[in-house]
């Protein structure tokens, strides 16, 4: 009886040796399947309807310039706005009753400008596009006008 079931035992252990398991058998892939019903598309138009909504300025600067007549002044340095970014003059000029010129001068030269002829300006520009600007105000007037204002971007 005991040789009956050291010959099982052994057949048992030659069987099991005898059979080749490939590696990759062993290797376990799991594969998560999400039902249908609890997916939802969300088209790329729907990431818009939260918009930033920060409008506080990145930047503020003070200017105080005289500009001659028929002339205009532009700063030394250039900023990056995207398209459709504001910037907002807020100030005062003297004479009063001058012409002058708000705005921002592109890359390409093109001079973005509001006109104000009331010795006030609170106005924003608008750019149509990515580029970088410099500041400039255009004296249309005949006389020399003294700008103080703020130029929030």
């Amino acid at each position: 009886m005991k040789l009956k079931h050291l010959c099982s035992a052994l057949l048992c252990v030659l069987l099991l040796n005898s059979v080749n398991i490939p590696a990759s058998a062993l290797s376990q892939e799991c594969t998560i399947v999400i039902p249908t019903n609890s997916v939802t598309e969300i088209s790329d138009l729907e990431f818009d309807v939260l918009a930033w909504t920060n409008h506080s300025a990145r930047a503020t600067n003070r200017l105080n310039w005289s500009i001659s007549p028929n002339n205009m002044k532009r700063a030394s340095t250039t900023f990056s706005l995207d398209a459709n970014e504001t910037v907002t003059f807020n100030g005062t000029y003297t004479p009063t009753g001058s012409s002058v010129d708000f705005g921002l001068i592109s890359s390409d030269g093109t001079f973005y400008y509001i006109n104000s002829g009331n010795g006030r300006i609170k106005a924003t520009v608008k750019v149509p596009k990515a580029d970088k600007y410099y500041l400039a105000i255009r004296n249309n007037s005949s006389t020399t006008v003294q700008v103080s204002c703020t130029v929030s971007y």
